[in-house]
This record gives structure tokens, C-alpha cells and sequence, in this order.
């Protein structure tokens, strides 16, 4: 068999699934989302909290991160993204949230300053809190 032909029957299926079938299985281009873009006009640190609905220690984090939400109202944004949602695409990706929990500190220039990939208590919640808001 000569190398031209050899090399058309080698890269054909790679070409065809390229052309014809990757476009229907990638993944939709998503916005932004809107409660990044709020947070960072308002000029406030952001804490995620980026949890699922299969993930129990993300189940345990939730009344403690509201509380600490509750607590320093008007001081940092306090965010909980669902993971699963479509709609947070963007924001799970930009910050790369991969296992979870994962509570993402971002100051209020949109600098990422550090992250719990665990659960955590309420006096660690509130010490990083407090560091992000110091800053």
C-alpha cells in the first residue's frame, strides 16, 4: 500500500468525527454568570461555596455558610453555586471547581486569594472571612 493511501485510511475516521460529529457533542458555549459580574461592581470580597446535590459534607457546610453569610452581610458576597446547574458552567470552570466542597476566596479585585477543598468549620469560615475582608 503506498504512503498517500495509507495515510487517507489512517486520518479519515479522526477527520469525520472532527467535521461531522464533535459539533454535536460539545459541550454550549455559557455567559458569564451574573452573580460574578454583580459581585465585582458592588467592589466586595466573593466567597463561593460550590457544592452538589450527591456531596454530604456540602450538606454539612450549608447552615454553617449561611450563617457566616447572615453575619457579614454588606461586607463580603457570600455565594453558593450549584455545581450540577448548567447555568454555572462558566463560573465552575473558571475556578476550576472539580471536588467537592470547594469554598473559593476572591478579594475585591477578583484576585483569587485561597480555597477549603474540605469541610470546615464556622471559626475557619469566619478567620479566612475576616482575612479577605482585611485585605
Amino acid at each position: 500500500m503506498s504512503a498517500k493511501i495509507l495515510c487517507a485510511v489512517l486520518l479519515a475516521p479522526a477527520f469525520i468525527f472532527q467535521i461531522c460529529l464533535a459539533p454535536v457533542w460539545s459541550a454550549p458555549v455559557t455567559k458569564p454568570n451574573a452573580i460574578d459580574k454583580g459581585a465585582k461592581k458592588a467592589g466586595l470580597p466573593i466567597v463561593y461555596d460550590f457544592y452538589t446535590s450527591y456531596c454530604a459534607p456540602c450538606k454539612v457546610i450549608k447552615p454553617i455558610f449561611e450563617a457566616v453569610e447572615n453575619e457579614y452581610r454588606g461586607k463580603v458576597d457570600m455565594e453558593r453555586i450549584d455545581a450540577e446547574d448548567p447555568k454555572n458552567k462558566a463560573l465552575v470552570d473558571k475556578y476550576d471547581a472539580t471536588s467537592y466542597p470547594l469554598i473559593v476566596f476572591v478579594d475585591a479585585h477578583g484576585k483569587r486569594t485561597g480555597d477549603f477543598n474540605r469541610k470546615v468549620t464556622k471559626k475557619e469560615l469566619v478567620e479566612r472571612v475576616e482575612k479577605l475582608i482585611a485585605k
